[in-house]
């Protein structure tokens, strides 16, 4: 009998096809607009295609600010995901097994801890050979803090550390009603710093794709992992639990933006995968108020085959847009 878990998965699944679905069927396009015989309507037609490109590039433009300000100065960082601090962050299925046998022997673990994220890109070169390819570096870095576990002096449960190194071209084509304007392939390393037998680590090949309509922004990430030796290797099933892509889904609704993230293996036994909810909603110009929740495997490395359901209150400092 399959899990919840799994229905979730699948039905968040089908509501990101429909989504596109809708996407690519809501509105009308220039072909369309060229059938309408009335030339109010086929005017009218026109101005809405016009205003939804319009809003289209405004949806992005918060997202390039900071970008476009690194690219006037080398040494200038820009958010590449989303900076947050939740001081709130409730687990009820924590992975107490690593933390009270290795991290903290005989200790015990709080449901409640600190989750944050720091996260940031920086261009290398840009327009290589007038080729309009840039060659960037990333880096982010996902903490998991015991701060309320005074009992244990309050360690950091986790910590995942996960540089990048790529290429990014804006190719600005259409697919299904939906724009591409911007598409990356880097090298990744993520490990959690850790000795065995509680170290975890993996290093991928992965290609971004990101897509946009109106307020919508849609973002594929599907990835190859690089080999390791059997010696080498101490997490060898974690595709099996992760698989071999995310996809983001990102709306932004005035200052408020709500995005889900959906990870599935795609296998019809064992079916795993993951689904993290997030909205944020503006505060004032620096600050918005930031509700996160994550039902899956691979919250972090250390949890890459353990079920977490997590929700957190916080503070996000960059938004995806």
């Amino acid at each position: 009998m399959r899990s919840p878990a799994h229905f979730i998965y699948q039905a968040s699944l089908a509501l990101f096809c429909s989504m596109l679905l809708v996407c690519s069927n809501s509105a009308a396009g220039v072909d369309d607009c060229k059938l309408i015989v009335d030339d109010l309507e086929r005017l009218g037609c026109y101005d809405e295609i016009i205003q939804r490109e319009a809003t289209s590039d405004e949806a992005l433009l918060h997202r390039n600010k900071l970008a476009e300000a690194a690219q006037e100065n080398p040494f200038a960082l820009a958010p590449y995901r989303p900076n947050y601090l939740i001081p709130l962050s409730y687990n009820d299925k924590p992975n107490r097994d690593p933390f009270e046998q290795f991290i903290e022997p005989g200790g015990t673990m709080d449901n409640i801890e600190v989750k944050f994220q720091f996260s940031f890109q920086l261009d290398i070169s840009r327009d290589i050979y007038h080729s309009g390819i840039d060659l960037y570096f990333a880096y982010t870095q996902l903490a998991f803090w015991q701060a309320y576990n005074s009992s244990v002096s309050k360690p950091f449960r986790e910590t995942n550390y996960e540089p990048e190194l790529g290429i990014k071209i804006n190719p600005d084509y259409e697919l299904f009603g939906l724009r591409n304007f911007e598409a990356r392939l880097g090298i990744v390393h993520q490990s959690n710093g850790r000795n065995d037998p509680i170290s975890r680590s993996w290093n991928r090949v992965v290609g971004t794709l990101m897509f946009g309509r109106g307020n919508y922004v849609a973002v594929l990430r599907p990835w190859l992992r690089i080999p390791e030796s059997d010696e080498d290797d101490n997490n060898p099933d974690i595709e099996d639990y992760l698989g071999n892509f995310e996809i983001y889904n990102i709306y932004k609704n005035g200052e408020s933006t709500y995005a889900v993230m959906l990870r599935n293996n795609l296998q019809t036994s064992d079916n795993r995968g993951a689904i993290q909810i997030d909205m944020s909603i503006a505060l004032d110009k620096r600050f918005k108020l930031y509700l996160q929740y994550f039902n899956g495997y691979g919250e972090s490395l250390i949890d890459y085959n353990h079920i977490s359901n997590r929700f957190g209150i916080g503070i996000m400092l960059t938004d995806w847009l």
